[in-house]
């Protein structure tokens, strides 16, 4: 078991648990019925950061030396330093965009999952959104997983599962009512494209025996960035931009407030497929993003207790980066609990190993929490689903365990 498992305090752990289970536990109407306005409703929120979220940049390993040796200029430096990550302790950082979500680090109502997501995701995102979404590799299920979710938890009258994205997400495709409010937006390409220092020596290569080699080099390079252009575009498909997530969260609270019996809610923001201009535009979308956590976080206020916000991706992206100032698309990533249940400050999961042989195919984190199994333990303990439950929403899986602790059980109340 890794060592980063059990980073925080023993005084972030009793936090976590006065969190949890200070309250009264959650109350679970019974099929059709209504929900009382006093009963405190057990929710779960998930944020999906379409594009596929840099493990490394925002959970950065930054005393490993082969951590500097594979990201030469995308590594964050360590704290005290300028742009320096906030210190999570063991040598471990979180981005410093990331810094508004820090208090609750350390109160234990935060957490990570190093090395996360689907071992053999395809690595088209497309394709990748529709495994997360359907919850199901064996693709037999005609639903979304939050939908069967919503089901096992037996639909409440006058409460919709609830979405904010371009058009009625898969994850929440099935029989049971939902509210989708669409989202449009259009997320900026990172400006820095590589090709300055092209026009700055292209008076160099103007004649000669290097002008062609030269010239087809260049004409290469631009094709390329073009078709990362277009990637990087179609992965954010149209959901909000960062700097607007939120302005969705505040319409979710508000949402909530009009159904006080909801449940579930999906939100997407896009902007994290960066194959090149890494460095700035990340800094940038996990700034949005986690404003947009905060205020969720504090505008829930002692409904906190009760929910569980997770933050995912489609999968992670490459340990080592490329030569456009990016990374390309991966397999392990990181997922971010945020919540009264969370057991926080710690890190679950499997710190990744950066040595050649460690890596998938020498450049790919490989999947070690299967992110089907946090899920599960979200249904398991928060909404108190049984081995029936679970297989309804998660159809095959078998739970692997790893994750005790993660998140504390509701009681019901008496």
């Amino acid at each position: 078991m890794n060592r980063r498992r059990f980073l925080g305090t023993s005084l972030g752990a009793l936090a976590a648990i006065l969190a949890a289970g200070a309250l009264p536990g959650a109350v679970y109407a019974a099929r059709g019925a209504k929900v009382s306005k006093a009963a405190p409703v057990s929710r779960l929120a998930v944020v999906f950061l379409r594009g596929g979220l840099d493990a490394l940049s925002a959970l950065p390993p930054y005393d490993d030396p082969l951590y500097l040796k594979a990201r030469p200029t995308l590594a964050v430096p360590g704290p005290g330093k300028p742009g320096g990550c906030v210190d999570l302790g063991d040598g471990l950082g979180m981005h410093p965009a990331l810094a508004p979500l820090e208090p609750y680090w350390r109160d234990g109502r935060l957490a990570f999952i190093e090395s996360c997501g689907f071992t053999d995701a395809p690595q088209d995102h497309e394709g990748a959104r529709r495994l997360f979404e359907e919850g199901d590799p064996s693709g037999k299920s005609k639903s979304g997983w939050m939908n069967r979710l919503q089901n096992a938890l037996g639909p409440v009258k006058g409460a919709p599962a609830i979405s904010f994205s371009p058009k009625r997400p898969l994850i929440l495709k099935g029989p049971l009512w939902t509210r989708n409010y669409l989202t449009r937006g259009k997320t900026a390409l990172p400006a820095g494209d590589g090709l300055a220092i092209y026009q700055a020596a292209q008076t160099l290569y103007q004649d000669g025996a290097m002008a062609k080699t030269f010239a087809s080099a260049r004409e290469l390079r631009t094709k390329r960035l073009a078709a990362f252009s277009r990637e990087m575009e179609e992965a954010s498909g149209g959901a909000c931009a960062p700097g607007d997530f939120p302005g969705a969260v505040k319409d979710l609270l508000e949402q909530w407030k009009r159904y006080p019996g909801s449940r579930l809610a999906f939100l997407e923001a896009g902007g994290f497929d960066l194959h090149y201009g890494e460095r700035e535009a990340l800094a940038g979308s996990l700034s949005g993003a986690a404003r947009g956590l905060a205020d969720l976080a504090q505008g829930l206020g002692d409904g906190l207790a009760h929910t569980v916000i997770a933050v995912v991706s489609e999968f992670g992206r490459t340990a080592v980066e490329n030569a456009f100032g990016g990374t390309d698309n991966g397999y392990g990533g990181c997922m971010l609990l945020l919540g009264g249940p969370v057991g926080g400050g710690r890190v679950y999961g499997q710190s990744p190993e950066l040595t050649r042989l460690s890596l998938r195919d020498g450049r790919d984190i490989p999947v070690d929490v299967d992110v089907r199994e946090a899920f599960s333990e979200i249904c398991a303990n928060h909404f108190r689903l049984d081995e029936k439950g679970l297989e309804a929403v998660f159809p095959g899986y078998e739970r692997q365990g790893g994750l005790e602790g993660l998140i504390a059980r509701e009681e019901a109340a008496p």
